[in-house]
């Protein structure tokens, strides 16, 4: 059986004429779905902890972890994947706060501290 080019486009203009109009009916019901707040969280047994400033990781065992900043929270991105390693992170020089310098090396030979 084959269908007429005519009666392709009307299927596929009704298919999408169909689409919208769930989403026309179905998009404002779902705007109105309020982001956490931390203060919510916290009563549903989420415990938060300032990680940086104005931004809170709220967690709870079993559940999804939350982000929070600006008084509203959304859930934390998934990483996929593993974390590469850099070109540049072997022998990378840091400075500690008795302004001491140490090296560090990623997968080579341990490097020491410059002597003074």
């Amino acid at each position: 059986m084959t269908i007429s080019r005519h009666r392709l486009v009307a299927l596929i203009a009704a298919v999408v004429a169909a689409i919208v109009l769930v989403t026309a009916i179905t998009g404002p019901a779902q705007a109105n779905v309020k982001a956490p707040t931390p203060e919510s969280l916290e009563e549903d047994g989420y415990t938060c902890e300032v990680v940086a400033t104005k931004f809170l990781e709220c967690t709870k065992k079993g559940s999804t972890t939350y982000w929070c900043s600006s008084g509203t929270c959304i859930p934390k991105p998934r990483q996929t994947g593993r974390p590469r390693k850099r070109p540049g992170d072997a022998g990378r020089v840091l400075v500690t706060a008795d302004n001491g310098i140490k090296t560090r090396s990623v997968g080579g030979p341990a490097l020491t501290a410059p002597t003074r």
